[in-house]
């Protein structure tokens, strides 16, 4: 909130499998972030793009943001 107030663009991290989405949604900087990475932590071929759609739709379009 510190850089925020002083104008800086943070972006904030959400790994898979965590529960940084929920957290971030209920934040209230989330609106004022930059941008958000979201990082898949699954290393399996098989799953891994199955895990990046559930992180994605997790998250959503917070705050209005595509």
């Amino acid at each position: 909130a510190a850089l925020l107030e002083r104008g800086v663009g943070v972006e904030a991290g959400l790994w898979s499998g965590t529960e940084g989405h929920r957290l971030f949604r209920r934040s209230p900087v989330a609106p004022r972030v930059l941008r958000v990475l979201a990082e898949v932590t699954d290393t399996d071929p098989a799953t891994a793009t199955g895990s990046a759609r559930l992180l994605l739709a997790e998250v959503g379009a917070a705050h209005g943001r595509p």
